[in-house]
């Protein structure tokens, strides 16, 4: 009777011991693993390519940039239908905005204004990291046979535009004055950085690497659009410094 008690008595005190060993083992990997940690040389992580000091003090440049790394380049929030009317009335303000800028010509706006009447027409919004979008779309009738259409996007905070695109004839401009006239009306003439395609009459696009911004205005058979892209040093790289 005693040797079972006192078989039962080692039992547990053996199980105690490796209960205490069980939760201790735990801290001892820690330890383990923090001092290994210390006699290690870890690599630091590489920054993001941040635009300069000045670029970044450029509020629409700035949004572009950090909406690039928010959800790329392109804005993929889901279209919603609008109130044609109301959607008209913003576009056209902005059209008036432009033209007076210098970046769209009279007969452009001309354009956009005959498209706003159109009998049969729908429109839509979007938005996105701080832009806004307006689609204005007018279906093909009696006296037009092709769909025509009206796409805005702009910068909430600043109302700038930083697209645009426009169902319209407009051949044999120069695109660079249009280009440059678009460049000082977002505000990126401060930049002094910028290199110049030569893409020849109908488009013109430029680029600056301090502001990571890439600028262009292309006039097509049937249309007009231009805009604003933000681009790291290496995306332009791939894609468009082989035109510079």
């Amino acid at each position: 009777m005693k040797r079972k008690k006192r078989l039962r008595q080692i039992t547990l005190l053996f199980l105690s011991i490796l209960c205490l060993f069980s939760m201790a083992l735990p801290w001892v990997f820690a330890s383990w693993h923090d001092a290994r940690l210390l006699e290690t040389d870890i690599p630091r992580p590489v920054s993001v390519e941040l635009p300069s000091e000045q670029a970044q003090e450029i509020p629409v440049l700035y949004a572009l940039y950090r909406k690039r790394y928010l959800s790329g380049m392109e804005m993929d929030a889901p279209y919603t239908p609008a109130d044609a009317a109301e959607q008209a009335a913003i576009l056209s303000a902005k059209a008036e905005d432009l033209q007076n800028a210098g970046v769209l010509l009279e007969e452009c706006l001309q354009k956009i204004e005959e498209i706003f009447l159109r009998p049969s027409s729908a429109a839509y919004s979007q938005e996105q990291d701080g832009l806004l979008g307006g689609t204005y779309l007018a279906y093909p009738g009696t006296t037009h046979k092709q769909l025509e259409s009206v796409a805005v996007q702009w910068h909430r905070k600043t109302g700038l535009v930083t697209s645009c695109s426009v169902t319209v004839q407009l051949m044999d401009k120069d695109a660079d004055i249009f280009l440059n006239a678009y460049r000082t009306y977002l505000g990126l003439d401060v930049l002094t950085d910028w290199e110049t395609a030569e893409t020849g009459g109908a488009s013109a696009a430029c680029w600056s690497k301090s502001g990571q911004i890439y600028l262009y205005y292309t006039f097509q058979e049937d249309r007009l659009s231009f805009g604003a892209i933000s681009l790291s040093t290496e995306e332009f790289a791939s894609s468009f410094s082989k035109f510079f």
